[in-house]
């Protein structure tokens, strides 16, 4: 009786492990996992200053991004500086120096862990230098980043690159993104061309359905340009060309469907050549064919 009492106690062990391993890694409902996440939270964690990069090298007037990744930082302050200075960069989401270049990006990764990021803004030279990210609290903790400024400009070659609409029906909207990238600053202006003609808002052929935007980016010396056409006809169809000051061009072919009409030869054989997505309810129904073919060859 003594051997049978001891076998039933380690199987009444052995189920609860496997109930509460289940529990654990189930998601959604009541889940051992979670309470074991509120007793943490109630018992309180030091904070942890986690490994991240300790040496940054970027050229001149690029963005410097200096992570500071934290676990369980609770009520406690992040705190940028420089090392061996008393004045802060930032405390918290709150920028303390009159240099409008410094800023602070916070994120959460998950539940405990948070990203707290010193971002630089054109850095020059003079900003090389060991920062520090710190954290308030009995016990300082801190973690030292070591900036070094190139005195030269990072070299970018110029070009165009193009995205956007491709097939369309009649009376859709067609939209097309052009990057355009100079080597020493952003360009001031790009053009468009449909066809070889150059695209004016204010001609009758494009007037009232025609919208040209243009917004520079500094740091990458890109300007964005995008190119929205309203109430497309058949006529709107062809080589549409974003040109920049450089004299470089891309093109892309935009097609438009009539209505009730099949897509042409040529761009059924272009949408031909895109992989093929699976059907979802053809996958379900194999699946379940094969499980009931399991179960018979298992019943004989």
């Amino acid at each position: 009786m003594d051997l049978y009492y001891l076998l039933v106690q380690r199987s009444f062990l052995w189920t609860v492990q496997l109930l509460i391993t289940f529990l654990i890694s189930t998601e959604g409902g009541f889940s051992y996992k979670r309470i074991l996440d509120r007793r943490q939270l109630r018992v309180g964690f030091p904070p942890e200053i986690l490994a991240d990069a300790q040496n940054i090298t970027v050229h001149r007037n690029d963005r410097a991004i200096l992570n500071c990744t934290i676990r369980h930082r609770g009520t406690k302050n992040v705190q940028w500086g420089i090392l061996n200075s008393s004045h802060p960069l930032t405390i918290g989401d709150l920028t303390w120096t009159s240099d409008k270049r410094f800023s602070v990006s916070s994120s959460n990764y998950n539940k405990t862990v948070e990203r707290w990021n010193l971002v630089i803004d054109n850095v020059q030279p003079k900003d090389t230098n060991t920062y520090e990210c710190q954290i308030s609290s009995i016990v300082t903790r801190l973690r030292l980043v070591h900036l070094t400024v190139l005195p030269t400009q990072r070299k970018i070659s110029p070009g165009v690159s193009l995205k956007g609409t491709t097939l369309l029906d009649s009376r859709g909207t067609i939209i097309i993104t052009c990057n355009a990238t100079g080597a020493e600053r952003a360009p001031e202006s790009v053009d468009w061309f449909h066809e070889g003609s150059i695209i004016r808002q204010q001609s009758s052929k494009w007037s009232g359905r025609v919208k040209i935007s243009m917004k520079a980016d500094v740091l990458r010396r890109s300007l964005i340009s995008q190119l929205i056409i309203e109430r497309s006809t058949l006529k709107d169809r062809g080589a549409y060309i974003c040109r920049s000051p450089d004299k470089i061009m891309k093109s892309i072919e935009v097609h438009i469907l009539e209505d009730n009409n099949p897509p042409s030869r040529a761009v059924r054989n272009k949408l031909s050549d895109e992989p093929a997505k699976p059907n979802k309810a053809a996958l379900s129904t194999l699946s379940f064919i094969i499980f009931i073919m399991a179960v018979s060859v298992s019943a004989t």
